[in-house]
């Protein structure tokens, strides 16, 4: 995963090889699948997109707690009735990935939408994790 970011990004390797042993997807098969998923982080927090098509909001489970951040959910293999299956290729089956947070989040300010089987999850970082400029005052 390291040799796709620059090494003049040495904070985005080290999110990087946090992240990774986290997001590493599941062995695929009959019993599940690992939906595909983006991360990336800037000084407002982390942001994460997860492709999730044919699944509806009420399919996927989001959670945030100590620490770590826990996607589940569920894509049910849909055949006609009465029919043949010869071919199947779309993964289905249950899902969870969880990602350990490489910083502290404020869990009530955690924003998640889904759009055309897109989910994205904003998690801003807490005020405490925050980069601050520290005013400086002379003596006399």
């Amino acid at each position: 995963m390291n040799t796709l970011l620059p090494t003049s990004w040495p904070r985005l390797s080290l999110l990087s090889q946090a992240l990774a042993p986290e997001f590493a997807p599941a062995a695929r098969g009959a019993a599940g699948f690992s939906p595909a998923l983006d991360v990336w982080s800037d000084a407002e927090g982390l942001t994460l997109e997860v492709e999730l098509p044919g699944l509806a909001i009420e399919d996927i489970e989001l959670s945030v707690h100590e620490g770590v951040l826990s996607l589940s959910g569920e894509r049910k293999a849909e055949t006609a009735e009465n029919a043949t299956e010869h071919r199947r290729e779309r993964l289905h089956g249950r899902f969870e990935r969880r990602l350990r947070l490489p910083f502290e989040v404020d869990a009530t300010a955690v924003q998640a939408t889904l759009s055309r089987g897109v989910l994205r999850v904003r998690l801003p970082k807490a005020e405490a994790a925050r980069p601050r400029r520290i005013e400086v005052t002379e003596l006399d």
